[in-house]
């Protein structure tokens, strides 16, 4: 009878320990969950500040490129000079573009960490939305340099263009 008691006492020992155990894990488990909460609502609160901060930089974005269409309009209307035009339109979208990476490297100085991670998406996005720019930018440059065209240029320009369909 002394070993079943024994036996008994040893068993419950153990379970008295893995009760512990398991209590202190409870006890590990609603911390950690606390600390948890509390780190969520300091991203939430950080990621909401971010937003209201960068939303100033964004208006001021659109701010900077509505002004930079405006320009250009009012330079359409007022010069009859398609050369006065052309300046005009490059220096303004030249200035509109160096304006706006200004404007958002001020936005993410602060926080240079983000501003590394989301350099890629930037670069992508700016190469997207100025494609269309650099390449008139470079074929305006071109034309500049070789001069106006003639009209004995073009006509033997759509003349190879019929002989090519033909």
């Amino acid at each position: 009878m002394s070993g079943i008691k024994d036996e008994i006492t040893e068993i419950t020992s153990k379970i008295e320990i893995k009760q512990k155990t398991i209590d202190t894990l409870k006890t590990d488990l609603s911390t950690l969950d606390e600390e948890l909460s509390e780190e969520i609502n300091q991203l939430q609160s950080q990621v909401a500040i971010l937003g209201i901060n960068v939303s100033r930089y964004i208006i001021l974005l659109v701010f900077i490129w509505l002004a930079h269409q405006i320009i250009k309009i009012i330079t359409y209307k007022i010069t009859k000079s398609e050369v006065a035009r052309s300046l005009v339109a490059l220096f303004s979208t030249i200035f509109a573009i160096v304006a706006s990476i200004v404007t958002i490297l001020i936005a993410f100085i602060g926080n240079l960490p983000f501003l590394v991670t989301s350099l890629g998406v930037i670069s992508a996005a700016m190469v997207l939305a100025l494609q269309e720019f650099i390449s008139s930018f470079f074929a305006w440059f071109v034309i500049r340099i070789r001069g106006p065209y003639r009209k004995m240029i073009l006509f033997r320009f759509k003349l190879m263009l019929r002989l090519i369909q033909e």
